[in-house]
């Protein structure tokens, strides 16, 4: 059965390098002093200045609000952090460092430990999308609010809410501005990949 979050829920906690804080949305842990192998989050961002490293995860980031942000990870040029579609990808390893383009800005993250879950983020406006099958499935609306089919039953979502799916398909009504990330385990991943070789 879908897990719904709402928006009190969250819980504010500190970047790791002490230079601010994000407000975690979902994770895999019911504490916030756990460690985690996955968390989507959303961080406001007031200066220009280097991120958190975060070794062995796979990062995904989205522009929320603001003028935009540019990222640089290790010694890659600089590149536009999306505000529509498919989040930015990089790598939690590498010495990152976010250049605000103008106002401050508020992003998207999702963090996951890259031995143990494949990823995707995205954000999309109004209209009908396609909730496809994972381990785990994470609706976030950020205004509006969208309404998720799954197992023939009809979930409601407002704004400022989570709902986690877990390994079922569904179809997703959107009245407004939602996050969507897919989360794959590594092992399923894999199986599914060996099951297609010849």
């Amino acid at each position: 059965m879908p897990t719904l979050l709402r928006a009190s829920d969250a819980r504010r906690v500190p970047w790791k390098n002490g230079r601010g804080t994000t407000l975690e949305l979902a994770s895999d842990t019911p504490s916030a002093d756990e460690a985690w192998t996955w968390r989507l989050s959303i961080a406001d961002v007031a200066e220009s200045g280097p991120f958190s490293r975060f070794p062995e995860c796979e990062r995904f980031i989205l522009c929320l609000d603001g003028q935009g942000m540019e990222l640089a990870a290790g010694s890659s040029p600089r590149v536009r952090v999306p505000h529509i579609g498919d989040a930015l990808r990089f790598s939690g390893d590498l010495q990152t460092h976010g250049e605000l383009v103008g106002s401050p800005v508020r992003d998207a993250n999702l963090i996951v430990m890259r031995a143990r879950w494949n990823a995707t983020l995205s954000r999309t406006g109004s209209g009908e999308v396609p909730l496809e099958r994972a381990d785990i499935a994470l609706v976030h609306v950020l205004a509006g609010r969208a309404v998720a089919r799954v197992g023939g039953v009809e979930l409601p979502i407002d704004s400022g809410e989570t709902l986690i799916v877990r390994d079922e398909n569904g179809r997703l009504s959107v009245d407004g501005d939602v996050l969507i990330a897919r989360l794959t385990a590594v092992a399923h991943a894999t199986a599914a990949a060996a099951s297609r070789l010849p």
